[in-house]
């Protein structure tokens, strides 16, 4: 019942459920991407439903040489136990296994969460005020997969290969680019030519876009920056483009998806609890709560030109930031670029109208 990528071990988790006797466990050590993987939900469907979880152990770390991937260790039994289940959080540290946090759970709350992920966390923050899911408003696209690059060298190139260029080849962003508040460019030029497509969007008002939000594949949290030039993007990060004409700026947007607020909201929700390579994934980024504004309202209109006005200096610090080699004025500019988020931080609680309490966890986690 796996679907999209199958690995081997899916079905040894589904088969030996299958053969369990009454009472009877199996624990496995695997990598830990069925935690989360959204194209594993019938996996974790078939464990919640035909298993009792006694632990989930993730770590963190190289457990075995060779291997760069964060591992699971499983303990699951065929039992009607209504205990709760252990969830576990370790690291592994050069020859043994530390134990960094540990946490009852009732596995019948990962059945509550989107795609059933399994996903250790305390009681979720819930807004009392209306949102929308980002998808509502805006295309969440990932960027173009090309063809196979050690076959067609020429798909992704650089400027300075001047030979190799075409009518085709056009500047690209990739992942490597992308920071808070922050496009940087490589230099990178892709062959956007439809005999070049391999996956991902190629559409090319969503790619021609300007200005439209550029989100980083590779992130704990999502890590997003704002793209003014139209440049088209690779399959390593995410567009977010507006489907509408509206007031409402980008830049309001982009202080939101930065903001403390979601980042917590990502981790309690959606993290793959991966600390090598971990991933964004669009299915998950379409679903962020995104505050309702009505900018006729002078209360919303005030807070929404306050973010678009912090968002517009912060992109600016970041930008004399990357040029400033002088320590004194980057510890000067960092100063400003932090004061800035916590100014946003402090508009968007209020916005999404959290408690002091509600702050205070956020703050500290």
């Amino acid at each position: 019942r796996a679907s999209y990528k199958i690995d081997l071990y899916h079905v040894f988790i589904e088969r030996g459920i299958h053969l369990l006797k009454s009472n009877g466990k199996l624990g496995y050590i695997t990598p830990s991407n069925y935690l989360s993987n959204n194209g594993l939900v019938s996996l974790r469907e078939i464990i919640l439903e035909n298993s009792y979880i006694e632990i989930i152990n993730n770590i963190t770390g190289k457990v075995f040489s060779g291997a760069s991937i964060d591992t699971t260790i499983t303990v699951l039994s065929k039992s009607n136990n209504k205990r709760k289940s252990l969830f576990i959080h370790s690291s592994w540290i050069e020859d043994h296994l530390d134990v960094v946090s540990t946490k009852e759970f009732d596995q019948n709350n990962f059945k509550e969460n989107e795609g059933m992920i399994f996903i250790s966390t305390s009681k979720k923050t819930k807004f009392k005020i209306n949102t929308f899911e980002l998808c509502e408003k805006y295309f969440i696209k990932f960027g173009m997969q090309l063809r196979d690059r050690k076959v067609y060298k020429s798909d992704v190139i650089t400027k300075d290969q001047k030979k190799l260029i075409t009518k085709y080849h056009r500047p690209c962003y990739t992942g490597k680019d992308v920071n808070n508040w922050n496009l940087g460019y490589s230099n990178l030029l892709a062959y956007f030519n439809r005999e070049a497509k391999s996956g991902g969007c190629w559409d090319e008002s969503i790619h021609n876009a300007k200005p439209k939000i550029i989100v980083r594949q590779i992130g704990v949290t999502p890590i997003c920056a704002l793209d003014e030039k139209g440049y088209c993007c690779l399959n390593t990060v995410f567009m977010i483009v507006s489907k509408a004409k509206t007031d409402v700026s980008l830049n309001f947007i982009l202080g939101i998806l930065n903001s403390s607020l979601i980042a917590n909201f990502w981790k309690q929700n959606f993290s793959d609890l991966r600390q090598t390579f971990p991933k964004i994934k669009g299915s998950y980024l379409k679903k962020l709560p995104i505050a309702s504004i009505d900018l006729k309202n002078k209360k919303d209109k005030q807070t929404h030109e306050q973010i678009v006005q912090l968002v517009d200096n912060l992109l600016k610090l970041n930008k004399e930031l990357q040029k400033t080699k002088l320590e004194t004025q980057r510890n000067q500019l960092q100063r400003a670029i932090d004061y800035s988020e916590k100014k946003i931080d402090e508009l968007v609680y209020e916005l999404y109208g959290l408690t002091k309490k509600e702050i205070e966890i956020i703050e500290n986690s």
